[in-house]
């Protein structure tokens, strides 16, 4: 199946660097590589309120030592074989596979006999609370964001991590085992359109314009505040999310 799949240009043969343009393979895997460990390492900045960013800090390893002891029903109940299946049977063809070359296919059409050893497993790493090594691993791609911009220029592609199929599973059941508790909690906030079930950019853009000429109408000021979040993905602040969510019950 994943020969079958259908190659696509994803990175430019070459790349501008200091006003010179590279195209050495050898030398092109090393701007990547650099440009990929910059994006990732956290960054710093005078904005920065240090002693919030001191407090969180020094949270997280009691709040790690508080979680062991921590229990939620939702987790604590074993999966079920038919549980699995139902919810990979749902899986999206044509998907990418990561590292391990193994497709959503694989898992769908593999049968009572893979159903059967996929619970097995994600069963273990619940019941142990440590997530094997090689679940979380996966290759990343640089996608050209859009037409529009330099293909030439490396801040104008969009890293992509092709993870293996197990480990994104595994997650997938955490996640709809915690939706419940979430939806009780309010969270995601009810305007939110992003990443939302039945909900899009539509649904945002009709609530600010309905909200601007509702305002207009009585004669009211409207101020309006966009944001756009430079690799916003690539540079969330791991300790305050963890911080977030351990505050939110999580």
């Amino acid at each position: 199946m994943s020969k079958k799949r259908k190659s696509r240009g994803i990175q430019s043969s070459a790349l501008k660097i200091d006003g010179k343009f590279v195209s050495d393979p050898d030398e092109l895997r090393e701007i990547w590589k650099e440009h990929c460990s910059q994006l990732y390492t956290p960054v710093t900045n005078s904005n920065f309120d240090e002693i919030f960013t001191a407090h969180v800090e020094s949270s997280i390893p009691k709040y790690e030592r508080e979680s062991k002891n921590a229990s939620y029903d939702a987790l604590d109940n074993p999966f079920a074989i038919e549980e699995v299946s139902a919810v990979c049977v749902q899986l999206p063809n044509g998907k990418s596979p990561g590292p391990d070359g193994l497709t959503y296919e694989h898992i769908k059409y593999g049968g009572h006999a893979i159903m059967s050893s996929l619970t097995a497993i994600l069963n273990d790493v619940r019941n142990i609370e440590i997530m094997p090594s090689s679940l979380p691993l996966g290759d990343i791609i640089s996608l050209f964001k859009t037409n529009k911009k330099i293909r030439h220029d490396k801040d104008n592609y969009r890293g992509i991590t092709l993870l293996n199929v197990i480990g994104k599973i595994f997650e997938r059941f955490i996640l709809d085992r915690w939706m419940p508790f979430l939806a009780e909690k309010g969270f995601p906030n009810s305007l939110q359109c992003a990443y939302q079930r039945e909900k899009s950019c539509l649904d945002a853009s009709m609530s600010l314009q309905e909200a601007v000429l509702h305002n207009i109408e009585n004669g009211s000021k409207v101020y309006r505040c966009f944001l756009d979040s430079k690799k916003a993905f690539d540079t969330v602040w791991i300790s305050g999310l963890f911080y977030k969510l351990y505050n939110l019950g999580i």
